[in-house]
């Protein structure tokens, strides 16, 4: 019987994203969708997906997405380009 040190279920981009980097951490992991990976009907695969940094005056939010964005480049350097960055529209009342 193989064991494995996690156990994800469902391989959207949440399953898969922590999926991916529990393994590049050293950890055994087993992840259970019913469909492929990428499956053709998931919300997390088409093209047209936005990456969205405005909530308001909630800086620490947009500082957040700043971050994700920098490790969206970081996975095409790994894993060819899974985020394509075609524009940007940035407002604050301060500067980040």
């Amino acid at each position: 019987m193989t064991t494995y040190d996690y156990l994800i279920i469902g391989a959207g981009i949440f399953g898969l994203t922590a999926a991916v980097e529990l393994n590049m951490r050293g950890h055994s992991v087993a992840l259970l969708d019913p469909g492929p990976i990428p499956h053709p009907l998931a919300a997390s695969t088409d093209i047209s997906k936005v990456v969205r940094m405005e909530y308001g005056a909630d800086e620490q939010y947009m500082a957040m997405v700043e971050q994700a964005i920098t490790g969206w480049h970081e996975w095409n350097m790994r894993f060819g380009m899974v985020y394509h960055q075609v524009g940007v529209t940035m407002l604050t009342r301060h500067e980040l």
